[in-house]
């Protein structure tokens, strides 16, 4: 139970780090697959 009660507060002092980083990894996963499919697009544009 002493564990639980660490994790607890752990998650009470850090919890919005540990989000915000679920956030950014996910808006940055976001952002990399939009590039690389806009990418091949604009190069097409180029070429034609």
């Amino acid at each position: 139970m002493f564990l639980v009660d660490k994790v607890m507060m752990f998650f009470k002092e850090y919890g919005w780090l540990f989000i915000l980083f679920l956030v950014l990894q996910y808006t940055v996963k976001s952002l990399y697959c939009i590039y690389n499919i806009t990418k091949p697009e604009a190069k097409e544009k180029k070429s034609a």
